[in-house]
């Protein structure tokens, strides 16, 4: 083995190679090579990245000469020379082994200490807040011999100034700051500046994000190249594209290197590249692309956080209610309420001088969060601010979701022939409109207002019309939503098979889209079809999953849709027994999605409709 951190001077390189092989000081390469000759060797060349052009050419020539050598080198670039592979070296399972690491280092510091479970909890703080990077894992652990796994973790959140009096270790591995200070210094200018740009990204990014925050018109793909070839940039695939991570003790580093007002101007960029995004897929979401949406969301999340918490600290009130309301719809799907109530509250509350529309958006998203999670009195003082407010526009779209949503509102306190109007005025402006997705959520809004009104024939031809209209655009949502819709009409009408194949329609639709609350909201219909349908016991199990799966989600459909959802209960309960029913319920509530998804792809088929 050849350790070449210490050595900085490239002309040293063959005579230490040499010395490695047992020759006398300053022996070359012609030396090794007679002393090699074709024996099988694997030489290891550690710590070799300040070096690597110079070694390239070495171990190229060592390689021509001798036909049993390998060469193993660790670095944090690649050497560069033909037939050269590649194996990155991740960090740790910062859950797992990063934690094992710590805990094996420390006991050889402190052979005294004895980790209590408080203590273990602070041992993997520390080592998520290290990324699991071994170095910095084993710099931490060495800092138990004064001080304590709670110290060690406070002193992180200050600064990254860890370090060893180790005598075995090379100078630059001494300290975390120093071992960064050291890659850094092998970068180029470019590298350098895009390095402590892409600290603004709060998680991981794309090359286009990093072009249009970080990039401000110049070249970002060289010396991205650079960065991910110097290992201070992860690279992972990301479906058709990758994406792209500075470790967090990496990202605050980067951030140092900020002035205050590049790093200002940096982050009002990412703002306005979050809400760029946003308002791209609030409509995406409502078209056939919508997975891909939900799935962009997803993997922007911390970064579209960050923006909204820089919004509120920046004095950017409006631009972060716009942000919040955009997201809202992803905030809805996914089951994000508490979270989406928060930011709306919040924007809301700072952007009390935006212009009625904005405000009339933001008041309907934050209705529409607060009736899925069942605070329908918050829901309709929401939504009345918001109508009163998209009245004094002279856009429609706002005017309709506001009625939409007042429809629903008022028939769940049972003003049926309120609500009724509202949602005319709904449809009537979904029209005015021309938005299509728009017109599609207000007639199916209608046809359930139908349904309570006891017109089940006029209830089932406007979902009917609105499933024509989703279908059209792509927008599977509402396509789903409806034929829940269709369902209950079903169910009404006593057509316990036609409830049950439109409530199986309506469960794949959302599962197909990931959807979470309404995907949970359809399997607790589908649930009481199976009761109505002689399969009692495996509508049992899925109200049990619903039940397991919206308790960790923080969601319960029985409060979104306190109405139906006992008559579902009741139509599977009431046909077992109730040891029966406990034990399939319990089944339920053990199974994670994949698992409730595999049960309800064996359900039969139900028989096509007559005709």
């Amino acid at each position: 083995m050849v350790e070449l951190a210490g050595l900085h001077d490239a002309g040293l390189l063959e005579a230490t190679i040499a010395q490695a092989f047992g020759l006398a000081v300053l022996s070359g390469l012609d030396a090794v090579a007679a002393t090699v000759g074709d024996a099988e060797v694997l030489l290891l060349l550690d710590n070799c990245e300040h070096l690597t052009g110079a070694l390239a050419d070495v171990v190229l020539r060592l390689l021509t000469d001798l036909p049993g050598l390998r060469v193993l080198a660790t670095s944090q670039r690649p050497l560069g020379v033909g037939g050269e592979r590649r194996f990155p070296v991740p960090p740790l399972p910062v859950d797992t082994t990063a934690v094992e690491l710590f805990l094996d280092r420390a006991g050889a510091v402190a052979p005294d200490w004895t980790c209590d479970p408080e203590e273990h909890e602070d041992v993997a703080r520390i080592c998520v807040r290290l990324d699991g990077l071994p170095l910095a894992v084993e710099l931490a652990a060495a800092q138990m011999a004064v001080l304590s796994p709670a110290q060690i973790l406070d002193r992180l959140g200050r600064s990254l100034a860890i370090t060893s009096t180790r005598p075995d270790l090379p100078d630059r591995h001494r300290s975390l700051d120093r071992t960064i200070d050291n890659s850094y210094r092998l970068l180029d200018d470019a590298q350098r500046d895009l390095f402590a740009r892409l600290s603004v990204f709060a998680d991981t990014f794309d090359l286009d994000a990093a072009e249009v925050v970080a990039g401000a018109g110049a070249d970002v793909l060289a010396p991205l190249t650079g960065l991910v070839t110097g290992s201070l940039v992860a690279s992972t695939p990301a479906g058709a594209a990758r994406r792209y991570r500075l470790l967090e003790i990496l990202r605050e580093y980067a951030d140092r290197l900020l002035d205050p007002a590049d790093r200002d101007r940096l982050r009002h960029r990412h703002l306005d590249w979050a809400l760029g995004l946003a308002r791209a897929a609030d409509q995406g979401l409502r078209g056939p692309d919508a997975l891909r949406w939900y799935r962009t969301l997803g993997a922007e999340q911390a970064n579209t956080r960050a923006a909204l918490a820089f919004a509120l600290a920046a004095d950017q009130p409006l631009a972060g209610m716009r942000l919040a309301t955009d997201l809202s719809w992803y905030w809805y799907h996914r089951g994000h309420l508490r979270e989406g109530v928060r930011w709306l509250r919040e924007t809301i509350d700072a952007a009390a001088g935006a212009p009625p529309v904005d405000r009339a958006r933001a008041l309907t998203a934050l209705a529409s969060l607060l009736y899925l999670a069942g605070q329908l009195e918050e829901s309709g003082a929401a939504n009345r601010a918001a109508l009163d407010l998209a009245l004094t526009t002279d856009d429609p779209a706002p005017v309709a979701r506001a009625y939409v949503y007042q429809a629903y509102y008022l028939a769940m306190r049972g003003r049926i022939a309120e609500a009724a109007v509202a949602g005319e005025n709904g449809v009537r402006h979904a029209r005015r409109s021309g938005v299509d997705w728009l017109l599609s959520e207000a007639l199916s809004t209608n046809g359930y207002l139908a349904r309570a009104r006891g017109d089940l024939e006029t209830a089932a031809a406007t979902l009917d019309e609105a499933i024509r209209v989703g279908t059209r655009i792509g927008y599977r949502w509402s396509v789903s939503s409806s034929h829940w819709f269709r369902a209950k009409v079903a169910a009404d009408a006593g057509a316990a098979d036609d409830a049950y194949r439109a409530a199986l329609t309506a469960t794949r639709g959302l599962d197909d889209l990931e959807d979470v609350t309404g995907w949970l909201a359809a399997l607790h219909l589908l649930a009481g079809t199976l009761g109505m349908t002689g399969r009692a016991a495996d509508g049992a199990v899925l109200l049990g999953a619903v039940a397991g799966i919206g308790g960790r989600a923080g969601y319960s459909p029985e409060l979104m849709d306190p109405y139906d959802s006992p008559r579902e209960v009741a139509a599977v309960a009431s046909a077992l027994s109730p040891t029966a029913y406990a034990r399939a319920r319990a089944v339920g509530e053990t199974m994670d999605r994949a698992a409730v998804r595999a049960f309800v792809d064996r359900l039969a088929d139900p028989p096509p409709p007559p005709g």
